[in-house]
């Protein structure tokens, strides 16, 4: 009878930690950042850093408004978008890295995320923000889990339909790109130079864990 009840104490423990562990993969919560809510500045966009955005942490990204009709790519959400630039690195980041780059970490509140998807595309940057043109560029997506260890990259092309207003491309993140601390995007490889082109990213879609 002792060992039945010693048994039944095991079995009930088993479950309980696998029904926690179920209960804090489901209890994660969902945002979609379009950056719309951020005042930008078409003319002076070095004004308007993400920052804290959903309880994640931006690095090197800026909140933008493109002219649609004149610049190179539209927004998946109206009317902004966020832009990760080499000069934005160095300013804020102070990386000297010739292919740029932008960052999101879980912000104080959040434990880690869920990166799911993302919009994306590139411009060669015309330094103004005005009248940049869509650019062809592979990008790369590192991410790292709570305990440093790296999440295997991953990486997305975009091929510009056109150069003024072209649409942004869809990214679906693999299920490895769960309870992740932080992620660096960068520009591989684009079909002009690296350090002039501009990462763009909108409606990105993650699941913050409290």
């Amino acid at each position: 009878m002792k060992t039945s009840a010693i048994v039944f104490s095991l079995l009930s423990g088993a479950f309980g930690a696998a029904l926690d562990s179920r209960n804090y993969i489901s209890y994660c919560k969902s945002y979609v950042d379009t950056y719309d809510d951020i005042p930008a500045s078409t003319l002076l966009p070095t004004l308007t850093p993400v920052n804290i955005y959903n309880g994640l942490d931006y690095g090197g990204f800026l909140a933008a408004q493109p002219i649609v009709g004149t610049a190179g790519i539209v927004p998946k959400s109206l009317p902004n978008n966020a832009v990760a630039t080499l000069s934005q690195d160095i300013l804020e980041l102070g990386s000297l890295s010739l292919n740029p780059f932008g960052t999101i970490a879980a912000a104080s509140g959040t434990k880690s995320f869920n990166l799911v998807s993302f919009y994306f595309g590139c411009l060669l940057s015309s330094k103004t923000g005005a009248a940049d043109l869509s650019e062809g560029c592979t990008v790369a997506v590192t991410g790292y889990y709570t305990n440093g260890q790296q999440a295997p990259e991953v990486t997305f092309a975009f091929a510009p339909t056109s150069p003024n207003a072209a649409p942004l491309n869809l990214a679906t993140l693999p299920s490895t790109y769960t309870g992740l601390k932080n992620v660096t995007f960068g520009i591989a490889n684009a079909a002009v130079q690296q350090q002039d082109t501009d990462f763009v990213v909108d409606n990105l879609v993650h699941c913050n864990y409290s």
